[in-house]
């Protein structure tokens, strides 16, 4: 019921205007996890990877077969909240693979600038 009060984003970005603040969204948010934990070298690699796992499972649940799946069990989980959130989710969005294909880029982006920008003995 909203799309009518959103700008038109295809109009400023052309083609990458739907899947551009998928992308935007991953890098900046691995970034910003990669610089606050920037003492801790190692963590790197899981860092992305555990943010790409989260957006993955966030977009998966948007898919038409995911969300049918919460409401034939839906007396299986009860008054969970967490499930509720998730189903209003599931419900309110739409599955796209371009925008998993460009969180993960955007996760492999932030990675690649780190590793690019940081001492070469903190490279590990």
């Amino acid at each position: 019921p909203y799309i009518e009060y959103q700008w038109p984003r295809h109009a400023v970005f052309g083609v990458l205007g739907r899947n551009l603040p998928s992308l935007l969204h991953a890098y900046a948010i691995c970034a910003l996890l990669l610089v606050a934990l920037w003492p801790w070298p190692r963590l790197r690699p899981w860092i992305c990877l555990m943010w790409f796992s989260l957006a993955a499972f966030l977009e998966s649940i948007q898919h038409d077969t995911v969300y049918m799946w919460f409401v034939d069990h839906e007396r299986l989980w009860g008054d969970i909240p967490l499930i509720a959130i998730l189903k209003g989710y599931a419900v309110q969005g739409q599955f796209d693979i371009v925008d998993l294909i460009a969180s993960g880029a955007g996760c492999f982006a932030a990675i690649a600038v780190i590793y690019a920008c940081a001492p070469h003995s903190q490279r590990r």
